[in-house]
């Protein structure tokens, strides 16, 4: 499982998720549970000017781009970033670099 961290921007601009469906993503995020596309979703930000911000664990960034659009907030490509690095849960230098397994 590789991690990856996308930005949405101006959502304010977006329709409102049913609080069904962001009570259900929350769910998930405690249970630490993937979705039919195998994405777990760690933590997901929101900035004062309206942007977010979604870290999550994915097979690939295709499985990313493809939960996304299944709850309503989809996103481009160039949006999806692989995480090389967190110091937040630093295991060591292995692997830094590799980039992506697709």
């Amino acid at each position: 499982m590789q991690r990856y961290i996308d930005f949405h921007r101006e959502l304010m601009h977006m329709p409102a998720l049913p609080p069904a469906q962001v009570k259900e993503i929350m769910d998930r995020m405690k249970a630490d549970l993937a979705d039919r596309f195998g994405v777990t979703y760690i933590n997901i930000m929101f900035t004062k000017d309206g942007h977010g911000f979604c870290l999550t664990d994915a097979p690939n960034i295709d499985a990313v781009l493809a939960s996304h659009k299944a709850i309503g907030l989809p996103l481009e490509r160039e949006d999806v970033h692989y995480v090389i690095q967190s110091l937040a849960d630093f295991r060591g230098m292995s692997g830094v670099g590799a980039g992506p397994q697709e």
